[in-house]
């Protein structure tokens, strides 16, 4: 082999490499300067058109614009001022990673969200929400005239083409209701744990008159499932009462809560 023919041989493999890294770069530069658009047909097409963006401006990197979510029964809740910014390092991960923050005038919050071929996984969350906005996506909750403070809080929780798994926390403090004249009602904390096929929760009083527990379960197919009681403290049955007829029959005290296949998904 000639010198110029020995030169030649990684010469060739390092144009290899050249090309291959600048075709890398520019399908970065294609994602980094596509259109908002893009990642709304991304976001509906893998939900099934459960959630979809409206009203998106920026880019697919960095940008805002009008959450929207459909419930079992069609109906399109939307949530306003929501702002994301793309994590590229999640990229090496086979990851499409993004930070979103809401500010929402009954909900505002964030979370780190990323989708890959294995699934979707939300991660750093905290979110707050007005109780009192709950019964626009709950409709049962409407007749409580609930009011108070529901934040939501996890640190990693996956929706993985295997099932659900991680954690979540759900606190609602300050609560109270127009049919009760005690203020607070007390305060109450549900955990939420991904096991499998569906996700399971256990709700528990942390202090108050109003004392509520009970476990229950969600799947796409099954819905939302609980079965718990409320109670009043000893020094607050009178006063309670008319609340705790909402909740079903007095069975010595103890007034049953039961709900089964709430919001079913059929992705």
């Amino acid at each position: 082999m000639t010198h110029t023919a020995a030169l030649g041989a990684p010469l060739t493999r390092i144009g290899w490499r050249m090309a291959l890294l600048a075709s890398l770069l520019y399908v970065a530069f294609l994602i980094i300067s596509a259109p908002a658009a893009v990642l709304v047909w991304a976001i509906t097409a893998a939900t099934g058109r459960v959630v979809s963006l409206e009203r998106a401006q920026g880019r697919i990197w960095n940008g805002q614009g009008t959450l929207v979510v459909a419930d079992q029964s069609r109906v399109f809740h939307r949530v306003t001022q929501l702002r994301w910014d793309w994590l590229p390092a999640r990229m090496m991960a086979g990851e499409l990673a993004l930070r979103i923050e809401v500010e929402d005038p009954r909900l505002h919050g964030g979370a780190r969200v990323a989708y890959s071929r294995e699934g979707a996984h939300a991660s750093d969350g905290a979110f707050h929400i007005e109780t009192s906005a709950l019964a626009k996506y709950v409709p049962q909750l409407l007749p409580a005239g609930l009011t108070g403070d529901l934040s939501i809080r996890t640190e990693e929780f996956a929706l993985r083409n295997d099932g659900y798994s991680g954690a979540a926390t759900i606190e609602m403090r300050n609560v109270a209701s127009v049919h009760s004249s005690v203020h607070p009602l007390g305060e109450y904390r549900a955990l939420v744990v991904g096991a499998g096929e569906q996700v399971e929760f256990r709700v528990d009083t942390l202090n108050g008159a109003l004392l509520v527990e009970g476990r229950g379960t969600w799947s796409r197919g099954s819905g939302l499932n609980f079965a718990g009681s409320a109670r009043a403290a000893s020094t607050h049955k009178t006063a309670l009462t008319p609340l705790l007829r909402f909740f079903g029959p007095d069975l010595g005290g103890e007034y049953p809560i039961r709900v089964s296949g709430l919001y079913q998904l059929a992705l």
